[in-house]
């Protein structure tokens, strides 16, 4: 059986009717979200290249991204030509795809939903003949049922029939790390991941399990062991991906909180803080330092009076700071438009420190040794990605290091680095500061310094 177009010498059709005055249409079945080759095996009448293409559509055809393409009742379709490209020649039956070009796949078709589906076939150039029609996900994807030129291949007849379900694969799992207490929030990418899947590590069922797509699941990692452990997902239907070795579980490190305060009790904890007595300059008593509002508060800051008027808090205590780390928010900075500062300071007086501070729109990296103040680094502030400060020392290389970033969940930047003078700022005794000030007689209100969220930990 075969369908044939008649030659009646009707001028080739360049855009697909929405209403074809002669067509032909058949069901099959399919899945959303998977790539499919549209084959047919055509036979142009004479051999004559002008015999030789037909235009196809589809009920829910889409494109790789969802697109809607080639849709019946449009005039856009996917045009098929039997000769490879022009002048290649023809031949009796052959195969050919809905690409031009010698060796040209045309572009693959996906459906929006699974289920049955509707082709239709509408001439392009009459005088074709049409005696198969495949449309595949696998075996044809990338290859030609049969020849191009002088074809004898006959495949058997198939309507698609109940789309098997396809056993899901894994590709990755980020992040591929997390602490054996679990609760790491990951991400798991792979195909074919069906509603209600599950996840295990080894054999510990995650939890909060959620099949964004067939692509995607989101999951909460179970506690395990330290160690590397497979992943495995389970679709309903029993078929499973297993990822070797592809979540580690690291042990968490066991560290010492030296000092830390959320400010939430609006009460200065004198326990923890030292007022009205800073170590790296002069305090000036009269600029406000209070908790309030769940946050530190410094100022309002002077405007219009010269000389060094700064406040803020001191740690109560010195710390022994090997491998340390110590960061707080700024939550509000001074004015841009004036001199004024908003400072926080690890080291053992005025003298000897290490610091990180924001001063007219710009933010500094400072080291004062022996005295002698150093600018490390400059950059323009950001409130947002420079919204977390922290100094920490690197115990494996021995080196202070600046840090910002914008949210304490997100990866730090570094901003600067260099040797630890351990000379000048010994680390068996550093002491931490937050204060804000002017130095000069600023001409608008510089406003009020805000930090939140202070912690210093170490090994």
């Amino acid at each position: 059986m075969r369908l044939y177009h008649a030659d009646a010498g009707v001028p080739k059709i360049t855009t697909p009717f929405v209403n074809p005055p002669h067509y032909f249409e058949m069901t099959f079945t399919a899945e959303a979200g998977r790539p499919y080759r549209l084959w047919i095996r055509a036979k142009a009448q004479d051999d004559f290249w002008g015999n030789d293409s037909v235009w196809v559509q589809f009920s829910d055809s889409v494109n790789s991204s969802g697109a809607a393409v080639f849709r019946i009742g449009t005039t856009t379709g996917t045009e098929i030509n039997l000769e490879d490209c022009s002048g290649c020649g023809l031949s009796g039956w052959g195969w050919q795809d809905n690409g031009w070009g010698v060796g040209v796949l045309g572009p693959q078709i996906f459906f929006q939903s699974t289920g049955t589906h509707t082709i239709r076939i509408q001439g392009r150039e009459d005088g074709i003949s049409i005696d198969q029609i495949v449309i595949s996900p696998s075996t044809y994807l990338f290859t030609s049922p049969g020849a191009l030129k002088n074809d004898n291949t006959v495949l058997p007849a198939s309507g698609g029939g109940t789309p098997q379900p396809q056993p899901p694969t894994l590709t990755s799992v980020s992040p591929n790390t997390g602490s054996t207490v679990g609760g790491t929030s990951v991400n798991i990418t792979g195909t074919n991941f069906s509603a209600g899947a599950t996840v295990k590590f080894d054999s510990s069922a995650a939890t909060n399990v959620t099949v964004v797509s067939s692509t995607s699941i989101t999951a909460t990692v179970p506690a395990h062991a330290a160690g590397p452990v497979n992943v495995i997902v389970t679709n309903t239907d029993g078929q499973s991906a297993t990822l070797t070795s592809g979540f580690t579980y690291v042990a968490p490190q066991t560290e010492t909180t030296l000092l830390e305060d959320d400010f939430n009790d609006n009460s200065l904890n004198l326990a923890k803080w030292s007022s009205n007595n800073l170590f790296s300059g002069f305090t000036d008593s009269t600029v406000q330092t209070l908790e309030t509002n769940l946050r530190l508060q410094i100022g309002g800051l002077f405007s219009g009076q010269d000389g060094s008027h700064y406040n803020g808090l001191r740690s109560a205590a010195a710390y022994n700071f090997t491998g340390g780390y110590s960061y707080v928010e700024l939550v509000q900075g001074p004015a841009t438009t004036t001199k004024a500062d908003a400072m926080f300071t690890v080291g053992i007086d005025s003298s000897n420190y290490y610091r990180i501070y924001v001063e007219e729109g710009v933010l500094i990296c400072q080291t004062r040794i022996g005295g002698t103040k150093r600018t490390l680094f400059t950059t323009a502030y950001s409130s947002s990605a420079h919204r977390w400060w922290r100094i920490r020392h690197d115990q494996s290389t021995g080196r202070v290091v600046f840090e910002t970033t914008s949210d304490i969940a997100a990866s730090w930047v570094t901003q600067y680095s260099e040797p630890w003078n351990t000379a000048a700022v010994p680390l068996s005794s550093v002491m931490f500061e937050l204060k804000g000030g002017t130095w000069q007689p600023e001409a608008v209100a510089p406003g009020t310094v805000v930090f939140d969220n202070f912690r210093a930990a170490r090994p």
